[in-house]
């Protein structure tokens, strides 16, 4: 079955051109084929359509095929480039490799073109598809980048303490609330042992619900107490990496000193109240 290709083909000579199409045909290819031989010739044919291949004789009369090969790479064309020649010698065909062509086939031995075109074509959709990995890994790297300054900001909004800390208790991250709990700069804090932040902590060892999380890897509930007096309820949340092993842990810490004050309060109030009740009765 024919193989579709659109060649373009930069040429002064008719019968050269008859002779290429010729090859191609019988290497199994329907040609949708463009014949130019002037420079506006050539810059039209690329502006107005898709070409797979270019296959271009060295010397014409008005320009040459590196003149032909500058104007593909001005366009920003990344299209496979073949110099088919009656004479060009060595150094002329390494100078054009340099200058950015593909190949080049002598036209006494047009037996190698096909197989230089479907080779240059294979490298043409390899080189395609590493572009479109990069452009949408860039793509994703913006989005993340967008995200993340988002989600950064959604997190430094949230008053409670947060802590992204390693297995080594070292801060990786922290929102800014953490920062203007400790009164620190956020960029200060990373790598830092929790315990150098906090070292008032009353939470040591086995009752460190991080210390608890790493292993456990479950979500852990812990209160802890702060020499200032305070009472914090600290949650720590596993984070697993594709192996279901927990790399991180996010600490979340709430200052629940005023709702334990009311809680005894009210608690108080309530065994004032009971035994003010009971009195009364004793008494009637």
């Amino acid at each position: 079955m024919s193989r579709p290709l659109n060649v373009l083909i930069v040429e002064d000579c008719e019968d050269d051109v008859l002779l290429l199409k010729r090859h191609l045909h019988q290497g199994g290819y329907l040609l949708h084929c463009c014949w130019v031989d002037t420079a506006p010739a050539l810059s039209q044919a690329l502006s107005e359509e898709s070409w797979d291949v270019v296959i271009s004789d060295y010397s014409l009369p008005s320009f040459t095929a590196i003149d032909a090969l500058f104007m593909l790479q001005k366009k920003s064309l990344d299209l496979p480039f073949i110099i088919v020649s009656g004479a060009i010698g060595e150094e002329t065909a390494v100078s054009a490799m340099k200058a950015g062509a593909h190949d080049y086939v002598m036209k006494d031995n047009l037996a190698r073109l096909v197989p230089a075109i479907e080779r240059e074509l294979r490298e043409a959709a390899i080189r395609q598809k590493r572009r479109e990995s990069e452009e949408a890994l860039k793509e994703s790297e913006q989005e993340n980048r967008e995200m993340s300054q988002e989600f950064r900001a959604l997190l430094d909004n949230i008053p409670d303490s947060l802590t992204l800390l390693n297995p080594g208790m070292q801060v990786v991250w922290s929102n800014l609330s953490t920062a203007k709990l400790l009164n620190r700069n956020p960029k200060d804090l990373a790598n830092h042992h929790c315990s150098t932040l906090w070292p008032e902590c009353t939470a040591r060892g086995d009752d460190c619900p991080v210390h608890k999380c790493f292993s456990s890897c479950q979500v852990e509930k812990g209160v802890i107490r702060t020499k200032d007096e305070r009472t914090w309820g600290v949650r720590a949340f596993p984070v697993s990496n594709r192996h279901g092993q927990v790399v991180s842990v996010i600490k979340m810490a709430s200052d629940i000193t005023l709702q334990i004050q009311l809680r005894e309060e009210a608690s108080r109030s309530g065994q004032l109240a009971s035994s003010g009740r009971t009195g009364c009765w004793g008494g009637s």
